[in-house]
């Protein structure tokens, strides 16, 4: 029975270490940044954010932000974790604009 309670309460231990590990991957932003109009709908034409702009209204969008939001954008664009998803093409962008 003790080796019962112990195991539980270190699978107890480890389970909301991962848990924590998941909700916010580390960078203290939400994990659906990218698809936050307030955010990052000016990058795109529509209100579906399927279609990115052309470059030069994009930069413009880009330069519009505050620094706060420039430096959140470019940090979520850096992380590995938002490869390969619908934010790629939007990063390759503005991980240009250093």
């Amino acid at each position: 029975m003790k080796r019962t309670l112990i195991a539980a309460a270190f699978c107890a231990a480890f389970a909301g270490s991962a848990f924590a590990q998941q909700t916010d991957g580390g960078s203290g932003a939400s994990p659906d940044y990218f698809s936050d109009p307030a955010m990052v709908g000016t990058f795109y034409t529509d209100d579906t954010m399927a279609t990115l702009r052309p470059v030069e209204e994009m930069r413009a969008a880009y330069d519009a932000l505050g620094e706060d939001e420039r430096a959140a954008l470019q940090q979520q664009c850096e992380q590995e974790a938002n490869r390969g998803t619908d934010a790629t093409a939007l990063c390759s962008e503005v991980t240009t604009y250093q």
